[in-house]
């Protein structure tokens, strides 16, 4: 595995109406479609923007922008830092940070379970019961059959362990035992592989009587059985990555691949690091040749089709770094924090490797068996 990556990084150029730097957002695909929703960026002496969940489309066979018509308006309240799963046809977003306007910028933390329809491409809201999650951002939310698993995340005030279910058929609600408890943990990463979520990195964050904030950056990786909802902490092999927030991870075959992050130094992280998962659970460091971009954190990880990638630093206009994991190229989407500065470029390293066939039937099933089309 070492070896595994023979090209070098490499630009692709995106045309179109690209979305403003950012970080905290979240962009999934949708066919060959890539949405960024909402996100935050930082305006300078401690003010920031908040964006709409309205989506920002990039079209990944012409890699053309652009922003589709949406009904009913300008849709919940902008947000960065929340979760956004795909269900079918809707797409569930939850929780997330923004600003209040009316009580003088102070933060607001969301708990609110927004649903955008992408057949209808219009904002909806549905009834749910049982006891819901706290409100939160910096957690995760996985879909793991037919429920969302939330997991971690930050009330503004501490870190949080806890685990929830939304059911989102009957559009319940639950909060399952754990066999063992979970650390407190907020801008995590959180993959599923077969039945069980892995959970990498992440910090601990608590305030003091005083207002001062105490960090705990983790590195340890927890699995989760979604079926027995058993814990269990996998032991650090090889060469393990550094203890970790704000990083991205992708399933890529049988490894966890994972992309930047921060752990409190003056310098986000630049390293990528693979997780074998059908092995011994052995970490490897991937040397990436020619210029490496930006270090990077708060971005996003996108898998299409056989690529997948981390966004790296802007520099005044959008283009995007890539890589192929399974045909010879990477790619991701936009957006990230690099030097304390919201960016748009993407990036791509190359590996040399011959698609697993579970992998490329992951990537067939992660189409809709309808056609969405985008009114633009």
């Amino acid at each position: 595995l070492r070896g595994m990556v023979s090209s070098p990084w490499s630009v692709l150029r995106t045309s179109g109406d690209a979305p403003e730097r950012r970080g905290g957002h979240t962009a999934l695909l949708v066919e060959q479609n890539l949405l960024v929703m909402g996100g935050t960026q930082h305006k300078g002496q401690g003010q920031f923007v908040y964006f709409s969940l309205n989506p920002h489309v990039l079209d990944t066979q012409t890699l053309k922008w652009f922003r589709p018509r949406v009904a009913l308006g300008g849709g919940p309240t902008p947000r960065a830092y929340h979760s956004t799963t795909r269900v079918g046809s809707a797409l569930f977003v939850f929780g997330g940070q923004t600003y209040m306007h009316t009580s003088g910028g102070a933060e607001s933390v969301l708990g609110d379970l927004p649903i955008f329809d992408l057949v209808r491409m219009a904002w909806e809201t549905r009834d749910s019961r049982g006891n819901p999650p706290r409100p939160r951002y910096w957690h995760t939310a996985t879909l793991v059959g037919g429920s969302i698993v939330i997991a971690g995340g930050y009330t503004g005030t501490r870190s949080l362990s806890d685990v929830h279910l939304l059911d989102t058929e009957a559009m319940a609600w639950s909060s399952p035992p754990l066999s063992s408890p979970l650390p407190p943990l907020a801008c995590h990463s959180a993959t599923l592989v077969g039945g069980r979520l892995y959970l990498f990195g992440g910090m601990a964050v608590t305030l003091d009587d005083a207002g001062a904030s105490r960090v705990e950056y983790h590195e340890d990786v927890h699995s989760i059985d979604c079926g027995e909802m058993s814990v269990q902490r996998l032991r650090r092999r090889g060469a393990a990555p550094a203890a970790r927030a704000y990083h991205e991870a992708a399933l890529v075959g049988g490894y966890l691949l994972v992309l930047g992050g921060w752990n409190g130094a003056p310098r986000p992280l630049d390293e990528v690091s693979t997780l074998d998962l059908e092995g011994l659970g052995t970490w490897h460091s991937v040397q990436v040749p020619g210029e490496a971009p930006a270090p990077v954190y708060g971005h996003s990880a996108t898998l299409v089709g056989s690529k997948v990638g981390g966004t790296l630093e802007g520099r005044g206009h959008a283009h995007s770094d890539s890589h192929d994991a399974l045909l010879g190229r990477w790619w991701s989407l936009a957006g990230g924090m690099a030097r304390r500065r919201s960016t748009r470029r993407t990036c791509w390293i190359q590996r040399s490797c011959e698609p697993s066939p579970s992998l490329l039937q992951r990537s067939r099933n992660s189409f809709f068996t309808r056609v969405v089309k985008f009114k633009k």
